[in-house]
């Protein structure tokens, strides 16, 4: 087992020696001589302490240690961490020593002072535990964490070795030499694949034993090696389980898989070691930067430091920790110069520049021109320090130095163009003086020769030189096009350019038949093959318009017929009409460049130094510091195409090397986060995966992030509430912000996604469940509630509007038969009044018939009372003439002439009294006028003239109301009514045997109008009678004419302007006078 071991390492070292010897350290190419870009990050705009260790948490956001803190980055703002317990309090600014992510993603930081704080990821919120053993009596620094799962950590401190359980503490602990230490401070700390336990000291390293409990004194003593003496503070395991170890101020050293301990070329003070996807071996230092080692040789095969004139180099020469993210962006911080990032993912850009103090870098960053020659070398013009001649597989093999005054040297410091001719002399074209010539470059001392103004130039001001297949040179002059005749050794001038006056021709085209393009400023122009003039190209109206503006950056064959132009803002697809030498071009949509140039690619799009473009698809992809090409001026011309397929751009920062071969697309899809939520403008002390509103809360807001840290501002942000929204809100990474306000309770989920810098979406989307709870008076109960008591308000309506309806059915039915009551009544009193009339109208033409008659026989009749008073004295004078002695004759006679003529006395009486009533009947009697009276006396006139009838009739009188109530009336014609209404009762109403006969009179004034009622307790009016009472000639007995109730009724209607009737009563009947009359108050009167 000795001998197979010991066979087993000879193997090992003979292979290592022998891959020491086949890999040096020289490039395979340019692009190997070029160093990557380093990008500055969180520094200026952060005043940030100096970082001590960085740590990715398991939602993507970086977590910085620093001496004064913790903090996290989402790639736009770095803010401290945040609370740790329940009590809101703040996380302590003190030294953060180490960070470390728990397998279930709880974050464990250890502190200089402090204790530890683990992070629990689901309320974000840190806890601190206070580490100390029994007989310690201050607490540790934790220098290291190695988490074993949620709740168990080996803890490196400098009090010891400690194994800690968050629930139940310290279960383990080493802090003496007695427990097998070799020093109590521990300072590194490594949990190996095999589950072995490793640990550094100030006294060397130790591990434990399998059994994980105790450390193996025998690995110390068999540890032959420096590192028994030294400070570790790294230990780390490669993929190929080697493990590597780094010391203060003593450099690294590493731990071969036979257990071999080998010294590596370095002597700094180690901070960190990472191994990068590509085997690499980084190793931050605090003097050398980055040193780079091979991980199977552990040779040093590079570095990354600081040089002050490249902005793309390394910003430190003391680097600290090292982070790779989830993206491939390696993060390195450094001291007092914040982060710097490399995309690692992506190596196919490379930058060479001026570094002072290393003769093998660039002369000076300013570059006007770069070419490759035949041999593969290639030669950069540097400004004011001559040309700078590299070999890809060594680096700068020579320089041509500027040497104003001397023959065959250069005699200015910056050449604008260089080309190569087919014999191999190479030809620089100087910015002021004029055309050199190398015939042979590869010799040690250049000898050139040089062509000026006087030897036939144009101008000594060189733009182009382009050489033609059969040997000769073009050479493009600031004021025209020469020729060099390689035959005849000399220069021709081909034709002064109308337009060099003011710029030159930069650009040219050879086509398969040797024929020549020619891209100016503002102008096309074709050379034939071996021609000695130039042709304008006429083009189409748009191509020339557009070139009145810009300025024909490049030029670049598709095929035999098409061309593609490259100016200043556009792209354009030309195609050639050789017969007469036009052009028809189609404008290629997509982004526009100033000042660029792009050569055809191997998957057919153009790329130039910081942009890719597809004129197929007119896609461009742009290429930042995110892809790790470093761009700053790029000069026009200074740029070229090798033989390998790298794409040199040179200007005003050094030089840009890319390989298209090599270029990964940027697809990584970012995961998103809540940054901060807050509700009604006060933010949640630790925002979780759902957010619950209370019913007093008004709005809420989220902030987040997509945590691609490459870069960040290019990020796309879409959001939408569901529940509320029906479309997605776009914005940009200045407005990464959802706020909603005033929204009706209930479930609702706001989503979020992203794109990636290059604006792919994620199809990750970040889901946050809402729940706004109801006010009391938003719950379904309520509602229900409120729906029943609307429903129960509206039946009340509803019953309030029927009864409303059903009283106004009633109202409207009392109004219509009120109003019918009304119009019955006044129908009736229509009636009654049309009775009247028509009664008024015939007793009037009654009255007139019977007046006109008692005229006429008023006369006869006087002539009848005459003729028989003087019969009645005949008569008496002839029974007197009779003697005596016919007594008995005498006697008969006088019987009989008595008789007769009392017989004839009576009814003329009786006659006479008939025509008086008629008269009265017709008002003949009654036409006076209107006065003043007092009702009571006037019934006491009439009362006085049947004073003897009530005596005869034994008939009481009772009389009612006011005694001094004036009237305005006929006096005469309301005596006659009354008279003959009282003398009717007396007459009429009794039949002579009733002992209570009465008769009662009331009066009153009723709506200014006399109200007389004489009524009486008598035999009352025989029904037949009652409705023609007082129609003329109606009488209860034949004794009785019947005209005087008939005159009562006309003076009452016509005389009085009244109204007269009559009706029975339970005893008796009684009649009843309505006269209109102006009644005085008698205490007016008074007054």
């Amino acid at each position: 087992m000795v001998f197979a071991s010991r066979f087993s390492k000879l193997i090992v070292g003979l292979l290592l020696c022998t891959f020491s010897l086949v890999s040096p350290g020289r490039a395979a190419d340019i692009f190997d001589l070029g160093a990557p870009y380093f990008e500055t990050v969180l520094q200026g705009n952060y005043d940030l302490p100096t970082i001590t260790d960085l740590g990715q948490g398991k939602d993507g956001l970086i977590w910085i240690a620093t001496y004064e803190g913790l903090y996290q980055f989402d790639g736009y703002q770095v803010i401290p961490a945040p609370y740790f317990n329940e009590n809101a309090e703040q996380f302590p600014n003190h030294w953060v020593r180490k960070i470390s992510i728990g397998p279930q993603g709880k974050i464990w930081v250890g502190t200089a002072a402090s204790g530890l704080y683990v992070l629990n990821p689901e309320d974000r919120r840190f806890t601190q535990y206070r580490i100390k053993a029994e007989q310690q009596s201050s607490y540790p620094s934790i220098n290291r964490i190695i988490p074993l799962n949620g709740q168990e950590a080996w803890l490196a401190t400098s009090q010891g070795l400690f194994r800690y359980h968050l629930q139940k503490g310290i279960l383990k602990a080493y802090t003496s030499k007695e427990d097998g230490l070799s020093a109590r401070v521990i300072s590194a700390l490594l949990l190996d694949k095999n589950g072995q336990l490793w640990f550094g000291s100030t006294a060397g390293v130790d591990r434990f034993k399998k059994d994980g409990e105790t450390i193996d004194a025998m690995f110390r003593d068999l540890n032959e090696s420096d590192l028994s003496q030294q400070t570790l503070t790294k230990i780390f395991q490669s993929r190929d389980g080697t493990l590597w170890f780094g010391t203060f101020g003593k450099g690294a050293y590493r731990r071969t898989l036979f257990g071999n301990i080998e010294k590596l070329d370095t002597d700094d003070w180690v901070k960190d070691i990472i191994q990068l996807p590509n085997g690499q071996i980084w190793i931050s230092t605090a003097r050398s930067g980055i040193q780079i080692f091979d991980e199977v040789s552990g040779q040093l095969i590079g570095s990354h430091r600081h040089s002050e004139s490249s902005e793309a180099s390394f910003d430190s020469d003391n680097a600290g920790a090292f982070l790779l993210d989830r993206s491939g962006l390696l993060w390195i911080s450094t001291l007092g110069k914040g982060l710097s990032r490399i995309n690692i993912a992506n190596h196919f850009s490379r930058s060479l520049a001026h570094s002072p103090g290393d003769p093998q870098s660039l002369s000076h960053n300013d570059i006007y021109a770069v070419f490759e020659d035949k041999d593969g070398f290639l030669w950069f013009s540097t400004y004011g320090k001559g040309i700078d001649i590299f070999d890809p597989a060594v680096g700068k093999v020579d320089r041509i130095l500027p040497a104003p005054g001397k023959e065959n040297q250069l005699q200015e410091g910056t050449v604008k163009a260089i080309s190569q001719s087919l014999d191999g002399s190479i030809w620089l074209g100087g910015l002021n003086r004029g055309l050199y010539r190398i015939k042979d470059p590869g010799q040690a001392n250049k000898t050139l020769e040089r062509f000026t103004t006087e030897d036939g130039l144009f101008s000594n001001k060189i733009f182009r030189l382009l050489p033609e297949e059969n040997g000769d040179v073009l050479v493009i002059t600031r004021r025209g096009i020469n020729r060099f005749l390689e035959k005849e050794n000399r220069l021709e001038r081909i034709q002064e350019s109308e337009f060099s006056k003011t710029a030159a021709l930069y650009y040219k085209v050879h086509m398969d038949n040797g024929d020549l393009w020619l891209g100016g400023p503002a102008a096309l122009f074709y050379l034939p093959k071996g021609g000695d003039s130039l042709q304008r190209v006429s083009l189409d109206e748009t191509l020339t318009e557009h070139l009145k503006n810009n300025r024909i950056l490049a030029l670049h064959r598709l095929n035999d017929r098409e061309l593609i132009l490259i100016s200043q803002s556009a792209w354009f697809k030309m195609t050639l009409n050789p017969d007469d030498v036009s052009i028809s071009s189609e404008n290629i949509p997509g982004d526009t460049f100033n000042n660029v140039e792009a050569y055809p690619g191997p998957d057919g799009r153009y790329w130039g130094a910081n942009f890719v473009f597809d004129f197929e698809s007119g896609k461009t992809q742009f290429l930042s510091h995110a892809d790790g090409v470093y761009h700053r001026i790029r000069r026009p011309m200074a740029s070229t195409k090798t033989r390998d397929g790298s794409y040199i751009f040179g200007g005003a920062n050094g030089v840009s090397i890319l390989k298209p071969e090599q270029f990964n697309s940027w697809t990584y899809k970012p995961p998103l986060i809540i940054n901060r939520i807050d509700i009604d403008g006060k933010p949640l002390p630790s925002p979780g995966s759902s957010l619950s509103l209370a019913p007093n809360n008004h709005g809420f807001s989220v902030s987040f992030s997509a945590l691609d840290y490459s870069d960040p501002h290019r990020i796309l942000y879409a959001y939408r509430l569901l529940g509320y929204d029906d479309t997605w809100t776009y914005t940009d990474s200045s407005r990464r912000i959802a706020t909603y306000t005033n929204l009706n309770p209930g479930d609702y989920e706001l989503q979020v996604r992203a794109s990636n810098r290059l604006g792919d979406w994620s199809p990750e989307q970040l889901s946050v469940p809402v729940s706004i709870a109801p006010a009391w008076y938003e719950t379904l109960a309520f509602r229900i509630a409120a729906v029943a008591a609307g429903l129960g308000l509206l039946y009340l309506l509803f019953y309030l509007r029927l009864r409303h309806l059903e009283h106004r059915r009633r109202v409207l039915e009392k109004v219509v038969d009120q109003r019918t009551q009304e119009l019955s009544e006044s129908l009736d009193t229509l009636q009654r009044t049309q009775a009247q009339l028509v009664a008024s109208e015939k007793h009037a033409s009654l009255g007139r018939l019977v007046r006109g008659m008692a005229h006429e026989l008023n006369t006869p009749l006087g002539v009848v009372t005459m003729a028989s008073s003087v019969i009645s004295d005949c008569s008496q004078q002839s029974l007197h003439a009779i003697p005596d002695s016919d007594a008995k004759t005498k006697e008969q006679l006088s019987r009989k002439l008595n008789g007769a003529d009392g017989l004839m006395q009576k009814n003329l009486h009786r006659l006479n009294q008939l025509i008086s009533n008629f008269k009265l009947l017709a008002g003949d009697e009654h036409d006076e006028d209107i006065r003043d009276i007092v009702f009571h006396d006037l019934l006491e006139k009439v009362l006085l003239q049947l004073q003897g009838q009530f005596i005869e009739g034994k008939v009481k009188l009772f009389i009612d109301g006011p005694q001094e109530l004036r009237l305005h009336c006929r006096e005469i014609s309301l005596f006659h009514v009354l008279k003959e209404l009282i003398q009717n009762a007396l007459e009429h109403a009794f039949d002579g045997e009733q002992e209570d006969a009465a008769i009662h009179i009331n009066y009153e004034v009723v709506e200014e109008k006399l109200k007389i009622s004489i009524g009486d307790n008598g035999q009352g009016i025989v029904p037949e009678l009652i409705e023609k009472i007082f129609d003329p000639f109606v009488a209860a007995n034949a004794n009785n004419v019947g005209l005087g109730l008939h005159a009562a009724f006309n003076n009452s209607s016509q005389q009085l302007k009244g109204e007269i009737s009559c009706y029975n009563l339970e005893q008796g009947c009684c009649f009843e006078l309505l006269i209109p009359t102006q009644v005085q108050n008698p205490a007016d009167d008074k007054a």
